[in-house]
């Protein structure tokens, strides 16, 4: 049989072979009518990973046949035949003629075809994958169909990891994207990444034929934290991901305009009670903490030092609270210097420690030494409670603190529950005629 050869073969929806031609037959001459394609050709229990019958890939696309070490291009065709229920497919494939070039990267050892698992969950919207020995650096091409297959493409006569990626980032990746990809592509980033999570992206711009590209890459561990030892890799354009996102983004930073304050960088009250059941919604098993911080004499500052130096220590605690802000916190200015916030519960150590020492950072870079701040914490909020009723019970235990108490900290406990709760009786029994 000749390098340059095509064959075809039929599955039916459960993948069991109806038919095939004598190219087929003599290519691959294993396969048998009424068998599992994946049991004959690969000694799978489930279709092999890049099947474009699985990943509904109908068309032309160039594949890898790890059997024959060659690169191939299958079209796989939607056909009706007597007999079969429902749809079947015609799987034509022929050899690519230059695949000589990519011989050296095919997975052949049992170690990498044991990849094909997560290999499939990979290919669907990937159009290059291919897998890494962390140990060795060696690649394992198992499917090569990107915009890339030009004569520079990164994986032509390239067995070693480093070189694909030193290669790829000097022909295609835009400058000012280059440095931070091979940073966040090396492989002993990319391991250690990998320990603490089953799988990453990043994203970058490809220059192709004078055309910015929008690419990203992401990367999985075959195998647990501590003991994997080859690291799946896709490669997919992300140009009309990427163009939603920029518009997603621009019409974010219009609204954001609007819905922050503009002294600090925070939420505005309104922004505030709008976002903060939306943050509820979207972490229904977190317990939040709700805070207030008052700065207790800024009338007296902006008396004794004017209003500039209460603007400037606004803004002060603004900035170092927009640092602190993370996807599960919601903070703002209210005004009158008071902020308010969300943020995920804490153990009482842990959010003292960080109140105390969020306190000095403020108190060493206001350079007002007689800076008043006062702190409330409504710990494990209720959130069957409007945003309204939960700070007013925050509020409440600002209250608390006296003038002549030098503890400027108060958390709303079950002691202050109680006591709001005897006061509103109290508050109704004197109204009673």
């Amino acid at each position: 049989m000749e390098t340059k050869s095509s064959g075809c073969y039929v599955i039916d929806r459960d993948f069991n072979l109806v038919s095939m031609n004598a190219s087929a037959r003599e290519i691959y001459p294993q396969l048998k009518i009424g068998e599992k394609c994946y049991k004959c050709l690969m000694e799978l229990n489930e279709p092999c990973g890049p099947c474009p019958v699985v990943n509904k890939k109908m068309g032309p696309r160039i594949y890898l046949d790890p059997i024959r070490n060659i690169a191939e291009t299958v079209d796989a065709v939607e056909v009706e035949i007597d007999g079969c229920e429902g749809p079947c497919h015609a799987l034509v494939f022929s050899t690519v003629g230059n695949a000589s070039s990519f011989a050296a990267t095919l997975p052949k050892t049992a170690e990498e075809l044991k990849n094909l698992a997560l290999i499939k969950a990979l290919t669907v919207d990937f159009q290059d994958v291919f897998s890494v020995n962390i140990g060795t650096g060696k690649i394992s091409l198992y499917r090569h169909d990107s915009k890339l297959v030009e004569e520079g493409s990164p994986f032509r006569n390239i067995v070693q990891y480093d070189q694909e990626v030193k290669k790829y980032a000097d022909r295609y990746v835009c400058d000012d994207d280059k440095e931070q990809f091979l940073e966040k592509t090396a492989l002993d980033y990319v391991r250690e990444k990998l320990k603490t999570a089953e799988s990453y992206k990043i994203y970058y711009r490809v220059k192709l034929n004078g055309e910015t590209h929008y690419y990203f890459r992401k990367f999985a561990r075959a195998g647990q934290p501590d003991s994997f030892e080859n690291i799946i890799i896709g490669v997919s354009c992300n140009d009309k991901e990427e163009l939603e996102k920029r518009s997603r983004l621009e019409l974010e930073k219009n609204l954001s305009m609007v819905e922050k304050d503009i002294s600090t960088g925070l939420y505005t009250k309104e922004a505030f009670l709008m976002r903060s059941p939306r943050l509820f919604a979207k972490y229904p098993e977190m317990g939040f903490d709700y805070g207030i911080l008052k700065i207790e004499n800024l009338g007296s500052i902006n008396h004794q030092y004017g209003r500039a130096a209460g603007d400037r220590i606004i803004s002060l605690i603004g900035e170092l609270l927009g640092k602190r802000a993370i996807s599960t916190n919601c903070i703002a200015y209210l005004g009158d210097g008071t902020f308010a916030s969300f943020t995920e519960n804490t153990p009482t150590d842990i959010r003292k420690s960080a109140i105390y020492e969020f306190r000095d950072e403020i108190f060493e870079r206001s350079e007002l030494k007689n800076l008043s701040l006062k702190w409330s914490l409504y710990v494990d909020v209720d959130k069957n409670l409007s945003v309204e009723e939960i700070s007013e019970k925050a509020q409440y235990a600002l209250s608390a603190i006296r003038a002549n108490v030098h503890e400027d900290y108060v958390e709303f406990d079950q002691i202050m529950i109680d006591r709001m709760d005897w006061e509103d009786k109290v508050e109704k029994t004197l109204k009673m005629p």
